[in-house]
Parts: C-alpha cells; structure tokens; sequence
C-alpha cells in the first residue's frame, strides 16, 4: 500500500508540473515563444557543451511541438534520451473553454489532461486521469484562486475526490511576474513546506531560482543563461545550471544546456 501510495504521490508531482502555467497550456506563450511558430525543437544536454557547434545526434533529450495556424499547440513528442521510446502527446481544442491533451506511452493513451477555463479566458480547473496501470488508477485535480490582479494566487490538488495533496500560494511583482512560491505537499500523514524565490532579466525571462526548506535554509539553487537569439526574439540556447545539497546526494552541481531549433510558417 506505501509503494502504491508512493507511485501516485510521484505521479501527482508530474502532474504538477505541467499544469503550473498560468495561460493555456497548449499556447505559444507557456514554450517561452513569439512569432508565427509551425515547429519548435529543443534538444537537451548534459554538460558543458559549445553555443556554436552542438551535436544534436548526441542529445540526452528531445522534444518537439507542433502548432497550427492559430498558434495553438496541436502535438508534442518526448525523447528522454536516444534509443529510449517516447512520449507522445495529442491536443484537442473544444472551443476557448476546454483543452483535452492525450499522453501515449508505446502509443497507447495513458494520461488525458482535462484544462478548463472560463469566459474571461482564466485557467479554473486542471484534471487529470491515468487508468494506464490497472493497479494503479489515478484520478487528480487541481483548482485555482486568483488575486484582485488577476493573477493565481493558489492552487488546491486534491485527488480520489476530496484528498488534498498539494497546495501551492503565488506572490506576484508588479508586472504579474512570479517572485514567490509556498509549497505545501501531504503525504500519508506526512506535510512537507517548501518556498522559491524567483528573479527576471530585462527581457521577463526567468533566470534564478531559489529553494528553501521549512526551516529557511537554502538547499538549491538555478541559474538559467540564455543567448544566441533570433529575429522573433526567441531564445536559441539556455543553460541551466543547479547546485544544492540533500541527505541522499550531499552537495551537488550540475548542468543542463537546451539548444532550440525554430521553424515559422
């Protein structure tokens, strides 16, 4: 019953992730893009790799999106690493209130993310459900509190009905960008706090983050550079670089290089 419970636990951490944006999920805006964009491809990397020469046969991963006319996303395939079977993902738009995007592994559907919003276009609930594994049957939901600027303000995920997992409480700058986190994570009878601390450039593109635990104390830290942009003004190479410290790992430092190759109609 604990691995099982850990299973969905993790699952719901996943979950999160992707449903953390605050405009549509399927939208250029939430791939940090600009302009007419058909594809987008961004290649992964460990390391220290070089700007101007990147092998993109030896990538760790790849992922590549595709938009229709209407800047809508409309297909997303993950290659976590090369010889490894991806990730596919299908977009359905049903008017401006709904998007249903379907995750298959092995090319059968796995997850349906469920993103509903309201007239004023505001994200209100994500929901999210995996029969994949007939062992494990997840059932997970997320719903949304805005500020008087319109900005999220928290996020209650709940899952089999009326469990609360997760709650996560936004603090904003005054260009509704987000400098504050407060996440608050139950597992079994376990509650787990973590806060972030975020900060921009001059362009609203993020580039650190801050992790620290109940207590205050720092255990992580991301940096993020970007350069080689284009006309559109899109990013064509970000490092990600985290150094932090935990009881498993002790300290640790790494780097993540993405390389991203834009194609426009």
């Amino acid at each position: 019953m604990i691995m099982k419970n850990l299973i969905v636990f993790i699952f719901l951490l996943a979950i999160f992730k992707v449903a953390t944006a605050q405009i549509k999920e399927t939208d250029l805006a939430e791939s940090e893009l600009k302009g007419h964009v058909k594809t987008a491809m961004e290649y992964t990397f460990r390391g220290s790799v070089n700007s101007v020469n990147i092998d993109t046969l030896a990538y760790s991963g790849k992922t590549t999106k595709i938009f229709d006319k209407n800047l809508r996303q409309v297909y997303e395939l993950k290659i976590w690493q090369k010889g490894q079977p991806a990730d596919s993902f299908s977009c359905e738009h049903i008017g401006d209130s709904v998007i249903i995007k379907t995750q298959y592994y092995h090319g059968k559907p796995a997850v349906k993310y469920t993103y509903k919003y309201g007239k004023d276009g505001k994200k209100t609930e994500f929901d999210t459900f995996s029969d994949y594994d007939p062992r494990i049957v997840t059932d997970a939901k997320i719903f949304y509190k805005y500020n008087d600027a319109g900005d999220i303000s928290t996020e209650e995920t709940f899952i089999t009905g009326n469990k609360l997992t997760m709650r996560v409480i936004y603090q904003y700058n005054a260009i509704h960008k987000k400098i504050r986190e407060e996440q608050t994570t139950y597992f079994n009878s376990r509650k787990t706090v973590e806060n972030f601390s975020f900060s921009y450039d001059l362009k609203g593109n993020k580039i650190t983050e801050k992790i620290y635990n109940a207590a205050g104390k720092l255990t992580a830290e991301h940096t993020i550079l970007y350069s080689d942009f284009d006309k559109e003004g899109n990013w064509l190479l970000k490092t990600f670089e985290l150094t932090g410290s935990n009881q498993r790992q002790g300290n640790y430092s790494y780097q993540i290089i993405t390389k991203r190759v834009i194609e426009y109609y």
